[in-house]
């Protein structure tokens, strides 16, 4: 039954068909899926596949990054990753319940990207016979760590690679430390995605994320209300770069988009710190590190590594952590301007 584990030997263990092997990845899907692990906190998800690798015969090791790796094949060429994320967008408080439907799995991170990290071990037992690789071959020479009595001797090593840090502030963190360390040259890498189950893709697509700050001189927004605020400017520039969603040019495909911004120390003062992160498919636009962005009433600096406040004055705290009614909500505004609507109103 789909969802619920049991005492029968390892379905990943053997030479079997895609067929045979589609109930342990439903199953292991599941698993992968009601186990939280945000980007930075991928470790019990790690601990599930390093349990799982080692009862498929493979021998996983983690890296410095958090990364798990299994040699599942041996060869004197160049190597292969075949690699899947372990981080979701999720929040761990979010409830990870999955609920099984005909012929459909429903719940956070399923298809992205739960299935596809329970795939990995399955790909590498249907690899070999289409490599030629016999079921019973066993390693070749070269082999080193990670290699487990299971893997199969052919042209170059394969690694199932289960990655870290992949979403959003991750930027890629996992698979670029393990292209930046690989344990052999590396020819060429396959990502799985379980939101692109039945495609191939070959195209390469990149991006540029960007940290921007943004400060202005603050204020209390009633008697210096002509003093610009760094939340107003950050807010104008996420318009901006909005605008730019669109006009790319004719057979270029191009996007761009401000993920986070917050900051400011109540809804009644002119914010002096604000951020922003964005990420865009093409190269940054204008407003780089330390640029200058003119406000209707006074310069405001943009670029990490804003001035301090002058000496003797508190430095705003500026805090990263949700839920603390600094950050703009999707769907509508957030408690701070709300509360700055209200206190409008009453002045009225």
């Amino acid at each position: 039954m789909i969802g619920r584990r049991d005492d029968r030997a390892n379905e990943m263990t053997g030479p079997a068909s895609a067929r045979d092997l589609a109930p342990a990845v439903i199953r292991r899907t599941i698993e992968l899926a009601e186990t939280p692990a945000p980007t930075g906190a991928e470790q019990s998800r790690a601990d599930l596949v390093l349990r799982w690798w080692a009862e498929d015969g493979w021998a996983p090791y983690t890296d410095t990054a958090g990364n798990v790796w299994a040699r599942v094949a041996d060869g004197p060429g160049p190597g292969l990753l075949v690699c899947a994320h372990l981080d979701t967008v999720f929040p761990a408080d979010l409830p990870h319940v999955v609920a099984a439907k005909p012929g459909r799995l429903c719940g956070p991170s399923v298809g992205d990207n739960s299935i596809g990290v329970a795939a990995l071990s399955a790909v590498a037992k249907l690899l070999r016979p289409v490599a030629g690789l016999g079921p019973d071959a066993g390693p070749g020479p070269d082999a080193g760590a990670g290699l487990g009595p299971d893997a199969s001797a052919g042209p170059g090593p394969v690694w199932l690679v289960a990655t870290v840090g992949e979403e959003g502030t991750g930027n890629l963190a996992g698979i670029r430390h393990a292209l930046a360390h690989p344990p052999a040259p590396v020819s060429a890498v396959i990502a799985v995605e379980g939101n692109y189950l039945g495609r191939v893709v070959t195209t390469g697509v990149g991006s540029v994320r960007w940290r921007v700050r943004y400060a202005g001189p603050g204020g209390h927004a009633w008697e210096r209300a002509e003093a610009p605020s760094a939340v107003h400017a950050a807010a104008g520039g996420a318009a901006r770069l909005a605008a730019l969603v669109g006009r790319a040019p004719a057979g270029a495909r191009c996007t761009v988009n401000v993920g986070l911004i917050g900051g400011g120390p109540g809804c009644l003062v002119r914010c002096r710190p604000a951020r922003r992160r964005q990420q865009s498919a093409a190269a940054p636009g204008e407003a780089g590190q330390g640029d200058r962005v003119r406000g209707p009433a006074g310069d405001l600096r943009q670029g990490r590594g804003a001035r301090p406040p002058p000496r003797g004055e508190r430095r705003p705290r500026e805090p990263d952590r949700p839920g603390r009614g600094r950050r703009i909500a999707a769907g509508g505004p957030s408690r701070r301007v709300q509360c700055g609507q209200h206190r409008r109103q009453r002045r009225t």
